[in-house]
């Protein structure tokens, strides 16, 4: 096995963070679900867990759009250990991260699965958002050769 350069670690690191804030998110949204009735007398209770629901799901988001920024700096920098299919490699594993964080949700509360998804799909936007401008970074790059 290789040793892991730094930038790798903290690529590493920031997709953790945002399966772990997904976990956490899809924990805080099924006890939600299943604990508080949708009734009004847990309106108050419903929505004090889905602030923190939300807030964890914001802080990871920004913990992986930094990593992700990071990602695209050390591309643009030239770091010889980052390239664009290693970046995709990164991103392909981050998304697969994130849908194993949420599948135990998904099957056991099957009422709300998109609800479980939605943050999801945040990142993976996200990613899709940074690979393509690593895309045309990288072109610029071969176009200057």
């Amino acid at each position: 096995m290789r040793n892991r350069t730094k930038n790798e670690k903290f690529v590493i690191a920031f997709i953790i963070t945002a399966a772990v804030s997904i976990f956490v998110y899809g924990i805080l949204f099924f006890v939600m679900c299943s604990r508080f009735a949708f009734s009004q007398i847990n309106f108050a209770q419903r929505q004090i867990v889905s602030q923190w629901a939300e807030r964890i799901i914001n802080l990871g988001a920004a913990v992986y759009v930094i990593g992700n920024i990071w990602s695209i700096f050390c591309f643009i920098k030239g770091a010889r250990q980052v390239g664009l299919r290693r970046l995709t490699a990164y991103a392909t594993v981050a998304a697969a991260a994130m849908f194993v964080a949420i599948i135990p949700f998904v099957i056991l509360d099957g009422t709300n699965r998109g609800d479980y998804c939605y943050p999801v799909w945040l990142f993976l936007i996200c990613d899709v958002v940074f690979l393509i401008a690593a895309f045309f970074f990288d072109l610029r790059k071969r176009w200057r050769k």
